[in-house]
Formats: structure tokens, C-alpha cells, sequence
């Protein structure tokens, strides 16, 4: 059976698998249909491709490229250390401002091979000069497990003591929007001030003292 796939494109369906693999490489020729002419098409039959399926596809952000010598790394070689870690899907691509260079790169990878990108990878090259260089490049990736400063243990996403302390803050300012009525003014020691201990929220602005000469 032969169907339109897509334009110029067509897919040839056949039941039995011996008499297919025998159509395989051949050369066809057909005329369009409804064309007055005489012109032959000569296609040839190939096996469609198989729908490749990703194991862990991870878009990756890498920065630290603006500074030396990380900045003489070409991005195919970031492409053969990465390798290591599970196969490219979208090559290492410079991340441009309008026409500036950032000093970011992005690739998407596969992470197939069951093992996670540091946080901080440390890569060693050989420049265009054939000099040897070692940097460390900062790399992120939704759900990249990391080394938590806050709890000093690994996880990915956010720290559940982050979240913790961020509900936190969030039930006091509630409380404070339902009871506090007050608004104190004063000079900037007030910055000193736990705002999560009292029943206000507390902005101070140092440098100069209020002016009450002027009326």
C-alpha cells in the first residue's frame, strides 16, 4: 500500500518482512499524478527511519567561556568530553545577545550512559596554538543533582530547607498583612532589625539622615 507521507515523501507499507527487504535499495519510477506530462520520477526505496526514543534528554547550559583560557575551547571539543557522559543530541552552539557573545554554550544531550555532569566540570583541551589548558566550566540542567550549601548534602531541585524557610517567611507576612496597622520611619539602624521577630516589615536605606529643617 502506498501513502502520502509528507510532500515529496511517500511511504510504502508492506505486510510480508521478506518480500520487503527485498524492495529494499530499488529504484522506481512513476508519474505525478495528474500531471499532462510525460516526465518520469525515479525514486528509491529505503527502510524508514526507527523512531529513536532518548533515555535522559537534558537541555544544558555551560558558562565561564568569557574568560581565559576557557575562551580558546572550540565547541566541538566540548562535544568529545561531554561524550563521556551520554550522547549528543543538539551540538554545543555559542548563546550570542543580539550579535554579542555571552560567554554561555548550550548543546542538548542524551544521558544514556547512567551517569550525571558535575556542576562544576573540569576539562582539559588543547588550543588552536597546541598549548594544554585545565578549566572548570559551570554546567546546568533541569533536575542536575548538586552539592547543597544549605543542608551540605546532594539532591536535585530545590533545598527542602530553602522551601522550608521560604514558607515560613510567607506565613509571617501574612500574619503581618491580617495584623500589623503600623508604619515606623527612623534612621538606618532599623536595618539591624529581625524582621521575621516583629509584627512589621522593615525597609532601611542608609546614608543620609532625614532633613526636618524644611517644613
Amino acid at each position: 500500500m502506498l501513502s502520502r507521507a509528507e510532500r515529496g515523501v511517500f511511504t510504502i507499507k508492506v505486510w510480508d518482512r521478506s518480500r520487503g527487504e527485498k524492495l529494499l535499495n530499488k529504484k522506481i519510477e512513476y508519474f505525478y499524478e495528474g500531471d499532462k506530462s510525460s516526465k518520469k520520477v525515479s525514486v528509491k526505496i529505503v527502510e524508514k527511519p526507527k523512531f529513536l526514543r532518548y533515555t535522559k534528554p537534558k537541555y544544558v547550559t555551560i558558562t565561564g567561556f568569557s574568560n581565559f583560557p576557557a575562551d580558546q575551547m572550540e565547541n566541538e571539543q566540548l562535544d568529545r568530553i561531554l561524550e563521556n557522559y551520554g550522547t549528543i543530541i543538539i551540538p554545543t552552539q555559542d548563546v550570542y545577545a543580539e550579535i554579542f557573545l555571552t560567554g554561555k554554550k548550550k548543546l542538548r544531550i542524551d544521558l544514556d550512559k547512567g551517569k550525571e555532569i558535575p556542576r562544576d566540570l573540569f576539562a582539559d583541551f588543547t588550543s588552536q596554538e597546541g598549548k594544554k589548558h585545565s578549566v572548570t566550566l559551570r554546567c546546568y540542567y533541569k533536575d542536575q543533582p548538586y552539592k547543597c550549601k544549605e543542608c551540605k548534602v546532594e539532591h536535585r531541585g530545590d533545598c527542602p530547607e530553602w522551601l522550608k524557610q521560604k514558607e515560613q517567611k510567607e506565613a509571617i507576612k501574612q500574619v503581618k498583612a491580617e495584623n500589623s496597622k503600623t508604619i515606623m520611619v527612623g534612621d538606618s539602624n532599623f536595618r539591624c532589625i529581625n524582621e521575621n521577630g516583629v509584627m512589621a516589615s522593615v525597609t532601611a536605606i542608609t546614608g543620609r539622615k532625614l532633613d526636618t529643617s524644611q517644613t
